[in-house]
Order: structure tokens, then C-alpha cells, then sequence
């Protein structure tokens, strides 16, 4: 419902740093715009960075999708629907993943899924990462703050465990002292070990191996 690449810029540097190329990728918001118009956002645009990514020296193998919060959530979709092995790796932060939360207090955040997101009740299934895990070989890296809201805490465990059943490697970091917002404003340092986890991720690639 908010956001854009105002919240992204200060990541670039630590990322160009490791090196690799850094791309910001923004989607239509809601309410004005209903699931699933965020996710073809994001799917498009993923598509476009693959195809684009030589002409910036990039290698369209090795590409890591991240997110914090609802883009942790995007991430997950993109790297789940999409072919196998597409990705070198995802890691989402303080992510939902399970958005079927059935009857809740209106006056919760739960709620605002089913007041603004969703065109019907019914698309929280379709709209839940966790339910896509089935045969994923992407390797996942999870985060979450120890201070976080509960479905968020909760969420990050149920799919911790739900990809640790599959073929892809499974990783999860809880920061203790972090609500949810600060597990993304900690990435303002280029020593935190979230980009060492994202060098990882791209020199491990087979891809990197040729």
C-alpha cells in the first residue's frame, strides 16, 4: 500500500560493492490496484532484468531476488512460480508467506490483506508463497526481527520449515532486537552479514563454476 524505490537506494552501494549489479524494482499498489497486479509486477519485471542484464555486464544466471516485508513476499512468489533453478537465491525479509488468515480482528494488519489487497476472500491461497514450495531448488536465506509481529515470526518459521523439506538449501536468521522495520534499515551498513549471505548465494552458483 506504500513504498517505492525511495526505500531501496540506500542498498546500492553495499551491493556494488560485493560486486554485482544492483536493480530496484517498484509494482502498483493497493487499493487501487487488487492482487494479483503486484505479482505481475514483479514477474515482468524479473523477466525484463534476465533479458537485459548483458547489456549492463550482469549474467542473467545469477540473479538474486530480495525484499523486505511485502516485497519479501513478491521475491518468494517470483522465485516460486517460476521455472526451476531460474534464480541463484532469494531472501526475503520479515516476509508473510501464509496469507490465509481466515477471521481476524478488523483492526489488525491480517485484516488489511482482506480489505485492500484481495479482490475475494478467496485469493489468500493463491496469494501465499508457502503454498508453492512444492519441488523448489532455489536456495532460500530468511529473515526476521526477534521484536517482529507475530504472524511475521510465525510466518518465517512455517516456512523455514516448509522449504526444509524440499530439494533447495533452507537458511534463517532472527535478529533479536529488531522489530520490523529495523531488519530492513540495518541494511544501511555494508558490514552487516546480509551481504555476505548475498555474495554466497551468487559465488556458490553453479552458474559461477563454467
Amino acid at each position: 500500500m506504500a513504498g517505492g524505490l525511495h526505500w531501496l537506494r540506500f542498498m546500492a552501494p553495499p551491493v556494488t560493492a560485493l560486486p554485482a549489479l544492483f536493480v530496484g524494482v517498484s509494482y502498483r499498489l493497493a487499493p487501487k490496484y487488487r492482487w494479483p497486479a503486484q505479482y505481475e509486477d514483479a514477474r515482468d519485471a524479473m523477466r525484463c532484468i534476465r533479458r537485459l542484464a548483458p547489456e549492463h555486464g550482469g549474467d542473467p544466471e545469477r540473479i538474486v531476488v530480495a525484499g523486505h516485508s511485502a516485497g519479501g513476499h513478491l521475491a518468494s512468489m517470483v522465485v516460486l512460480r517460476c521455472e526451476a533453478g531460474a534464480f541463484a537465491g532469494c531472501m526475503p525479509l520479515s516476509s508473510p508467506f501464509d496469507l490465509r488468515y481466515g477471521e481476524v480482528d478488523e483492526a489488525s494488519s491480517e485484516a488489511r490483506v482482506y480489505k485492500y489487497l484481495l479482490k475475494q476472500r478467496s485469493d489468500d491461497a493463491d496469494a501465499s508463497p508457502i503454498l508453492h514450495v512444492d519441488g523448489n531448488v532455489t536456495p532460500f536465506h530468511l529473515g526476521w526481527g526477534g521484536r517482529d509481529m507475530p504472524h511475521i515470526r510465525r510466518a518465517g518459521e512455517a516456512m523455514r520449515k516448509a522449504l526444509a523439506e524440499q530439494p533447495g538449501a533452507v537458511t534463517a536468521h532472527v535478529y533479536p532486537d529488531d522489530d520490523h522495520f529495523a531488519t530492513h534499515t540495518r541494511l544501511v551498513e555494508s558490514a552487516d552479514d546480509w551481504y555476505a549471505q548475498l555474495r554466497a548465494l551468487l559465488v556458490t552458483h553453479p552458474a559461477t563454476q563454467k
